[in-house]
């Protein structure tokens, strides 16, 4: 069974890796108070079905690998980023 911080993890990882910087940064990419993602991210919830259409867009990955990681095509996608480390390096 997939975690809601496993999401929340590789979202962060995604943000990384594309140079968006933060979540306060992305949440403007995508039309998303800061604020809606950061009470989604503590009370363990996901975001719309819409909203996780634009995050994979902008992310340039699939809904999928949000969800379920590396068990789907885009699994060398993040070759290199241990999830570990993701919440450290990511600045809210």
């Amino acid at each position: 069974m997939m975690e809601v911080s496993d999401f929340w993890l590789r979202l962060e990882l995604a943000i990384i890796k594309n140079k968006k910087r933060s979540l306060k940064e992305f949440s403007n990419l995508v039309g998303v108070p800061y604020q809606t993602l950061v009470n989604q991210r503590s009370q363990g919830r996901y975001p719309s079905i819409e909203v996780l259409a634009k995050m994979a867009k902008e992310l340039g990955c699939s809904i999928d690998w949000l969800f379920f990681g590396p068990e789907t095509p885009e699994k060398d996608y993040f070759k290199g980023y241990a999830l570990g480390h993701v919440s450290e390096a990511v600045k809210d």
